[in-house]
């Protein structure tokens, strides 16, 4: 698979925004999704979140997985183990992280140490 063909299934993951605007469902072929009022965390796909986001139109939530907590947990987890466990995370998080700190990075806190994790 190519970059692009993982990112674009990643696009179909869920995740959490909140909406800065009003609107009833969005019906789309993959599904319905809404209704959307302001400040009310509405779950869509990656692929919808990251357009709101870049009209300016949503705040994307991190993901539970994606905390600065949860990622240091899992990396002490992988040193810790001996056995090649993989951690707990989506199949596709980094293309996951990599198109939320790419629009979003001003939603994610401390973004900067989020990216660093990831790489390591």
């Amino acid at each position: 698979f190519t970059t692009s063909d993982l990112e674009f299934y990643a696009e179909n993951e869920h995740v959490n925004i909140v909406p800065r605007f009003s609107s009833p469902e969005f019906n789309f072929i993959c599904g319905d999704y809404g209704p959307f009022t302001p400040q009310r965390e509405v779950e869509v796909p990656l692929w919808l979140a990251v357009a709101l986001k870049q009209q300016m139109k949503c705040f994307i939530r991190c993901p539970e997985w994606m905390t600065i907590e949860n990622l240091k947990a899992i990396k002490d987890q992988e040193k810790s183990t001996e056995i090649n466990e993989l951690a707990d995370l989506p199949f596709y998080y980094m293309e996951i992280c990599s198109m939320i700190l790419q629009v979003a990075a001003d939603d994610i806190p401390h973004s900067d140490r989020v990216r660093s994790l990831l790489e390591d």
